[in-house]
């Protein structure tokens, strides 16, 4: 309705601009499947898989299960906590023990560290008693003697406690911190958690047997892609990121790219 006593006045549209995102289309398809297929066949609680470059911290493809359709969010959704639920972005909020595959932080830290080579000799009996406390591998009848890339292949715990003794908890807490553990990764989507580490002053010796293969401190996934991608880059940490560009079109209808 038109204002009394005012003359009308046209004011030309001006188009917004466009978020670019990492995200490809062919991998994040996939990475949707495969996600669909792991969350039924294993009648999962959650499901997330990220695919990342480690070149640059461009994220590929994210999926999480079980999700919403973005075109009616609100459908399926039984009451308020469970449409929260599945509007959550695990891959940055939910965070979690991470078990075996933090293995790979344990080895990279000794190496690079240089406190085992190919001859450190590791044994399992299948399990050990540390402060009081019984920690078993998940083979109980042990690996008996094992190199480094044997306790790796076999994913032994008890081999893992012995290296994390050669490290010691100076240097795994140093590494664990440079790896970014700890803190959020700055990622740029919201709702992201930080984690909890256990401090180095209250540390025990067997905190130090559970971290050194997985347990006790905590993670989201994004964080651990990012310190899996600065072993697999050759060194540098990289602030994962989704979103690529910003752009907008001139009047003559030439790409504009506004931010990186």
């Amino acid at each position: 309705q038109s204002l009394p006593y005012t003359t009308a006045k046209y004011t030309k549209p001006i188009n917004g601009k466009d978020l670019v995102l990492t995200i490809d289309e062919n991998i994040q398809y996939y990475a949707e499947k495969a996600a669909e297929m792991a969350f039924e066949d294993n009648k999962a609680k959650a499901v997330t898989i990220i695919v990342m470059n480690p070149n640059n911290g461009e994220i590929l493809a994210l999926a999480n299960k079980p999700d919403y359709d973005a075109n009616n969010p609100r459908s399926g959704a039984q009451n308020y906590d469970e449409l929260q639920q599945r509007w959550r972005n695990r891959a940055v909020s939910d965070t979690f023990e991470p078990g075996s595959i933090f293995k790979v932080i344990t080895a990279i830290t000794a190496m690079e560290e240089g406190v085992v080579n190919e001859s450190t000799v590791f044994n399992c009996s299948g399990s050990t008693v540390i402060d009081g406390q019984t920690i078993r591998c998940w083979k109980h009848e042990g690996h008996g003697s094992q190199n480094l890339s044997e306790i790796i292949k076999n994913s032994c715990n008890i081999g893992f406690i012995q290296l994390g003794n050669f490290i010691g908890k100076e240097k795994l807490q140093e590494y664990i911190t440079l790896f970014g553990f700890g803190k959020e990764t700055g990622i740029d989507l919201p709702g992201e958690a930080s984690g909890i580490i256990k401090p180095l002053e209250t540390m025990t010796d067997s905190d130090l047997a559970t971290i050194s293969f997985g347990q006790t401190n905590t993670l989201n996934t994004i964080q651990y892609m990012a310190a899996l991608n600065t072993i697999a880059n050759g060194g540098t940490w990289i602030t994962p990121h989704i979103l690529k560009e910003i752009v907008h079109t001139d009047d003559n209808e030439t790409l504009i790219v506004d931010s990186v």
